[in-house]
């Protein structure tokens, strides 16, 4: 690692920020790697589970924060504006698909209380468990295809990106109640069908 690499991994995301502002590319590169993965996981899960339109809808989000990252004022945090990025990525994305079939059981594939099971979320790298992955997001995805996208979001940024009611209401310019609300009814919602 050189000494620039090594000087843009410490530096926190505002710094690499004011760097890209002033045309530091490689600072925006750094600032992509930070946040690559999130970014694309929120967009797959937004995107119905289809991982090409996750992936082209990550790259669209990301491109357009490189475009407009100088209007970017350091309000919130680079995280929370890049995430309203790919939430309006998505629904742009949503808007042109259309609804996925529905009626699908997945009793066998849930643990116990209907929760899903966090080693399917986290994705281990047992064959075994990321076969029973695959299968179960192709499924989860049908269901959350169904729930309307005003209570899919928060429940996505709250069980799939392990964020924080507050974290989610400042990232949807939501009350907290209300982003506890919309939660709730997403997680029972997904009970009944369950």
């Amino acid at each position: 690692m050189s000494a620039e690499e090594a000087g843009a991994s410490a530096a926190s995301d505002k710094e690499l920020v004011v760097q890209s502002q002033a045309g530091d590319a490689s600072a925006f590169e750094e600032l992509v790697r930070r946040n690559h993965t999130k970014v694309l996981r929120l967009a797959t899960y937004l995107c119905h589970g289809h991982d090409e339109d996750g992936e082209e809808t990550a790259q669209n989000a990301l491109l357009k924060a490189y475009r407009h990252l100088g209007s970017f004022r350091g309000e919130s945090q680079f995280s929370t504006w890049v995430t309203r990025i790919v939430i309006n990525e998505c629904r742009a994305y949503q808007q042109s698909q259309r609804r996925l079939p529905r009626g699908l059981n997945l009793d066998d594939h849930l643990g116990e209380e209907g929760d899903i099971p966090v080693e399917l979320v986290d994705g281990s790298s047992d064959p075994e468990i990321e076969s029973a992955w695959h299968e179960f997001h192709e499924i989860l995805q049908q269901y959350l295809a169904e729930l309307p996208e005003l209570y899919r979001t928060p429940f996505v940024l709250s069980r799939f990106e392990g964020l924080s009611n507050e974290e989610i209401a400042a990232r949807l310019g939501l009350s907290l109640s209300n982003t506890k609300n919309r939660v709730l009814r997403a997680r029972r919602w997904l009970q009944r069908r369950l």
